[in-house]
C-alpha cells in the first residue's frame, strides 16, 4: 500500500490508510518529535496544512480519528501500546495554532 497524499517529513513512517465516514486519511507515525512515544499524523490531502496530529501519550478513547490511527500503528508494531491513564479529551494542535477536539 502506498500513501495517497504527499507528506514532507523524512523521519515519518507510513502506517497505512484509514477511512472515516467523512474523509480518507493517510496515517503516519513520527518517532522523532522529541516526545516519548512519537506522534500520529492523519493526513487528509497533500496540502501542507491539511492534517491532524497528536503525541501518542495524549490520544485517548477509541472514537476519534487520531485514536484509530494510533490503533493501526500499534497493530503494525510501529508504536508500543500506550498505557491507559485517566481519560482526557482527544485533541490535536492544528498548523494554524488552534486546538481541535472531538
Amino acid at each position: 500500500m502506498e500513501p495517497r497524499y504527499t507528506h514532507d517529513c523524512d523521519a515519518c513512517r507510513f502506517v497505512g490508510q484509514y477511512a472515516s465516514v467523512e474523509r480518507d486519511y493517510d496515517v503516519w507515525f513520527c518517532p522523532e518529535t522529541g516526545l516519548p512515544g512519537g506522534s500520529i499524523i492523519m493526513r487528509r490531502s497533500s496540502r501542507p496544512d491539511d492534517y491532524l496530529s497528536a503525541d501518542t501519550s495524549l490520544i485517548r478513547g477509541s472514537g476519534s480519528v487520531l485514536a484509530q490511527g494510533l490503533k493501526l500503528a500499534v497493530s503494525k508494531g510501529m508504536v508500543a501500546a500506550v498505557a491507559k491513564a485517566a481519560p482526557v479529551p482527544d485533541f490535536a494542535l492544528m498548523p494554524n495554532g488552534r486546538i481541535w477536539t472531538r
